[in-house]
């Protein structure tokens, strides 16, 4: 005996397959939109954010970092030894912590290591005016880091380098300071970058002057380039932390903590300024931080958003939307089918 809860055979064939057509399509559509929604809650999203803080919780890395004490120095430089000292905190910014909330990433002490003297005079000076430009790309300054227990940080032999930072690009090309260590993390301070605009005359200075840049002519002075400029605006190194078979804790750099695993931040300049960087904060955190990793997982998104919870809720909702469609449609044929007095067997 067929499956008929309402009733449709009252109706004629036609309509009857119409009708059964709806009604199945609502249901298997339904039954789709609650599938994709019970997996988007195990994808990414709250549940992907409390294991990220556990994991914190768990691996106690920040009382770790909290009982360190950490030096660092921007190379190439002029002085002798590394004389810089970080200072550790476990409070963020108001920015960081509104991102954090907004992810539901708020419920764990911070702890990282941050530089935030001034950092005028440990990179060069850029002028972004018609004299100064084209600049070209800075020369790239190198940032090295060491560390010690608190309980040794009196003791300048008891500092070692962050382990397996790379060598300084400069250091075996160019002038350096014979005493500055040569293993660090390369970083321009700013970015040329040349745009090729499809214009004319003095739109194309207006055009340019719209991108932050600076119009220089060429030499037949007629076609020429737009220059903007990227500065640098934060620097932010990641470590891992791991246990030697002897039970004694290492620190590994590990990247960047900004997005394509780059160490630093970098906006646009704008025309007619100077930039003496005199404001470049300096952290060092943990691989495993919360904020760290949300950094990463937004980047990850942007590149496979099929792996997120938040394509899983959109497909759902598709299924959703689809089923209350087919559904509001089969009631409204049955309706009309049963008002039209046309019985089992009848034509239209």
């Amino acid at each position: 005996m067929d499956w008929d809860p309402f009733n449709f055979k009252k109706f004629e064939h036609t309509a009857q397959k119409v009708l059964k057509a709806l009604f199945f399509t609502s249901l298997i559509f339904g039954g789709l939109s609650v599938f994709f929604f019970i997996i988007s809650l195990f994808t990414g999203g709250n549940g992907s954010s409390t294991s990220t803080v556990s994991t914190w919780k768990e691996n106690d890395t920040g009382k770790y970092l909290s009982a360190l004490t950490m030096k660092m120095k921007i190379m190439p430089s002029q002085g002798h030894g590394v004389q810089e000292t970080m200072n550790w905190t476990n409070v963020e910014s108001q920015e960081i912590k509104d991102l954090l909330k907004k992810n539901s990433l708020d419920k764990y002490t911070p702890s990282y290591h941050l530089y935030s003297t001034n950092t005028a005079m440990k990179f060069a000076t850029f002028i972004f005016t018609d004299e100064m430009v084209p600049a070209g790309d800075s020369q790239e300054k190198c940032l090295y880091i060491e560390l010690a227990t608190n309980s040794d940080r009196k003791n300048p032999s008891a500092y070692k380098a962050i382990e397996e930072m790379p060598d300084c690009s400069r250091s075996k090309n160019g002038w350096w300071n014979f005493h500055d260590p040569k293993i660090g993390i390369d970083l321009p301070t700013w970015y040329q970058n040349e745009l090729t605009l499809d214009c004319s005359g003095k739109s194309c200075i207006e055009k340019c002057t719209k991108k932050n840049g600076l119009w220089v002519l060429k030499v037949d002075g007629v076609h020429g380039i737009c220059y903007t400029y990227d500065i640098l605006t934060h620097i932010c190194v990641t470590v891992d932390t791991v246990v030697d078979t002897f039970g004694k804790f290492h620190l590994k750099y590990s990247g960047g903590c900004y997005a394509e695993n780059n160490p630093g931040v970098y906006v646009a300049a704008k025309p007619g300024n100077t930039y003496r960087f005199e404001k470049v904060p300096i952290y060092v955190r943990a691989r495993s931080d919360p904020y760290v990793q949300l950094l990463h997982k937004h980047e990850k998104i942007v590149v496979s958003e099929e792996n997120s919870g938040n394509l899983m809720r959109k497909i759902s909702l598709f299924f959703f939307v689809v089923g209350i469609g087919a559904g509001i449609g089969c009631a409204v044929y049955y309706k009309k089918e049963e008002g039209s007095g046309r019985g089992y067997g009848q034509s239209e």
